[in-house]
């Protein structure tokens, strides 16, 4: 796996083995940072089931401001910490260890704000629900939220403007705003 654009184009990035994590495919990656363009630079991303790392470091590569990788495995935090390592992008980034509605919480607590949210959580594991009603309930919410789910996945947008629908192969990435 490589980053796919920014300063860091071209540098391997280092992925998890086995079928428990499903890195988002770079075609997938090019995709989401050409529509969100210039959305990213002096961002504060946070990515949410982030897995190796990829989408986080994609936005720092690109020129975010900074990013929060939350993961509840241990093996891809350590995964995560390497390529942030590697990439000498440590100063910008923060890697949280913990479930995805647990640290969204915790994170809009203690007052933190994002222009970007990335979620891609497991396919079929019902876990946007959840993550859209922290959201939905929280005021004020200016981020751009954005989802990389199974395209038959189905859920509630209910308090948001969805404002672009991509598929890619079996995957499709949603776009939502606060209405």
């Amino acid at each position: 796996m490589r980053v796919i654009g920014g300063m860091h184009k071209g540098r391997k990035i280092k992925s998890l083995k086995g079928k428990n994590t499903r890195p988002t495919a770079d075609i997938v990656r090019e995709a989401l940072f050409d529509i969100l363009g210039g959305k990213i630079a002096g961002s504060r991303f946070l990515d949410l089931f982030a897995g190796t790392g990829a989408v986080g470091i994609e936005a720092l590569s690109r020129r975010a401001e900074s990013a929060i990788f939350v993961e509840k495995s241990l093996e891809a935090c350590l995964i995560i910490k390497q390529n942030l390592e590697n990439l000498a992008l440590t100063e910008k980034s923060r890697i949280i260890r913990d479930d995805a509605e647990s640290a969204l919480k915790n994170l809009l607590k203690q007052g933190e704000e994002f222009d970007i949210i990335f979620m891609d959580p497991p396919y079929s594991k019902n876990k946007i629900e959840p993550i859209l009603t922290i959201l939905r309930d929280f005021e004020p919410l200016k981020s751009i939220i954005v989802i990389q789910h199974a395209e038959d996945e189905l859920f509630n947008t209910d308090g948001f403007l969805c404002y672009k629908r991509k598929k890619y192969g079996k995957s499709m990435l949603t776009f939502l705003i606060r209405e």
